[in-house]
């Protein structure tokens, strides 16, 4: 069964699967007089944390949400809201068209390492709260069709300098653990989009400032 998430107008904006541990059988005719308590024993496939029950908070009402909003959210709630916005995605998924040849800017100030530039690049294409990916497997899913946007289209990266710089401290034991290096991940990356018919272009303003004007065209 799903669990979901309701907005304010009792819509469903989100939900997570819950594996029953047993099976049940509810007659009608004996709960027909109105409210009733059943408790369902189980467990989550992926059990929703306390943050990220939180961060749906966010989604739920019918406010349009601001850019950026998560740039001062903690590293464990950027984790969560990259989570919520990819749930949120499945529940949405069929009102989403895509589009070709666009150009999306992505403000590297905000972006410090890969959580942060899955939550930039999804609020790049699909507006705040927006999902394009959270791993290179699923952007890789997103470049086939059905997420907003597939190529050939342009990313604009300002200040990369802020990834570049800090994306190395912000690897943290656990990726660690995998065997390869920021590096090899960040160039993973960019061969995914690359292959995908995707332009990044590079802009950083320090280097700007400290060597005359710097871009560097991955394509």
């Amino acid at each position: 069964m799903y669990i979901a998430i309701l907005n304010d107008e009792e819509k469903v904006i989100g939900s997570y699967y819950f594996h029953l541990s047993e099976s049940y059988i509810i007659h009608k005719l004996k709960y027909n007089k109105g409210n009733f308590n059943l408790e369902l024993a189980g467990t989550f496939e992926t059990k929703p944390s306390p943050v990220e029950l939180r961060l749906w908070e966010f989604l739920k009402g019918a406010q349009p949400l601001e850019n950026n909003i998560w740039q001062d959210f903690s590293k464990e709630e950027r984790s969560g809201w990259l989570n919520v916005t990819r749930i949120h995605s499945v529940s949405n998924h069929f009102v989403r068209l895509d589009k070709r040849g666009e150009v999306y800017t992505l403000d590297g100030e905000y972006i410090s390492d890969f959580t942060t530039f899955f939550i930039a690049l999804g609020e790049a294409i699909n507006g705040p709260g927006g999902y394009y990916g959270f791993s290179l497997d699923s952007i890789s899913d997103c470049l086939c069709g059905g997420f907003g946007t597939v190529g050939p289209f342009t990313i604009h990266w300002k200040n990369a300098h802020y990834f570049l710089e800090r994306f190395e401290e912000e690897w943290d034991q656990e990726e660690r653990c995998y065997g390869f290096s920021p590096q090899q991940h960040f160039m993973d990356l960019l061969t995914i989009l690359v292959s995908g018919g995707v332009t990044v272009n590079f802009f950083s303003n320090k280097i700007a400032k400290q060597e005359g004007d710097f871009e560097m065209d991955i394509n």
